[in-house]
């Protein structure tokens, strides 16, 4: 398989990802040379993120993406005191070594893989029911129908015969 056709599978050539590997890594040096107080806290509370990231894998990336959110909303006040602090040194690293502002980011982010879980298991159980409760009115169905076409009962005994119509069976 060559690296077009890999493309147009919808998967990723090496070069591609090597390519956003090095993108990456370029604008986190830029931005860390730029602002090293403010990178360093940014880094310390998406941590979580990054580990959640790695481990939930490809097809879970909307989980990664709405932890990221949680985590927005529960940092937007240290990143207030941080703009205040014209992204000073000594604010970042206290406001990073602060215990409350660090419990709060990391349970955001537990707080939202929690409700992503349980969603996905409502969801199923849901799933789960209606499946059952279609299943009941096709088995009532199909009782009502051969009552009213005269066909017997199958066998309860789990042999699989075709049900055949009274009149034929005797």
């Amino acid at each position: 398989m060559t690296a077009s056709s890999s493309l147009a599978a919808g998967g990723r050539s090496n070069s591609a990802s090597t390519v956003s590997i090095v993108g990456w890594s370029v604008g986190l040096t830029a931005l860390t040379v730029l602002l090293p107080g403010p990178t360093v806290a940014l880094v310390v509370w998406i941590l979580p993120v990054l580990l959640l990231r790695i481990l939930s894998g490809e097809r879970r990336s909307h989980r990664s993406l709405a932890a990221l959110f949680f985590l927005l909303a529960a940092v937007v006040h240290p990143l207030h005191l941080i703009w205040e602090a014209q992204g000073g040194w000594e604010k970042c690293v206290e406001l990073t070594l602060d215990p409350m502002v660090l419990a709060t980011g990391w349970v955001a982010v537990g707080a939202s893989w929690f409700i992503a879980e349980g969603s996905e298991l409502a969801q199923r159980l849901t799933a789960l029911l209606k499946r059952s409760k279609h299943r009941r009115l096709l088995v009532q169905r199909a009782e009502a129908l051969r009552a009213e076409w005269g066909f017997e009962e199958t066998s309860s005994a789990g042999e699989k015969e075709r049900p055949r119509p009274v009149a034929e069976s005797k």
